[in-house]
């Protein structure tokens, strides 16, 4: 019975550790230009389908906007 606790104790540790590295990563690792790594989080955009009011009002993006994370909101983008 204590080989049980001791796993089970074990293993809630691991999960708790676990669970804080998520949460601090989801939380504090945004996704931008700056940081290198940490958990990226990709947006897709709306679906617009025909009878939507927006229907053939399409957001158009240049090809360098696609991806840019940030980057064209910073000074660094306008020298």
């Amino acid at each position: 019975m204590a080989t049980f606790y001791r796993t089970l104790a074990s293993y809630s540790f691991r999960l708790l550790a676990l669970s804080w590295v998520v949460t601090y990563s989801t939380m504090y690792s945004t996704t931008d230009w700056t940081r290198v790594g940490g958990i990226r989080f990709l947006k897709t955009r709306p679906a617009i389908y025909p009878g939507d009011p927006n229907w053939p009002n399409v957001v158009e993006k240049k090809p360098h906007e696609y991806f840019d994370n940030g980057f064209y909101d910073t000074p660094f983008s306008k020298m």
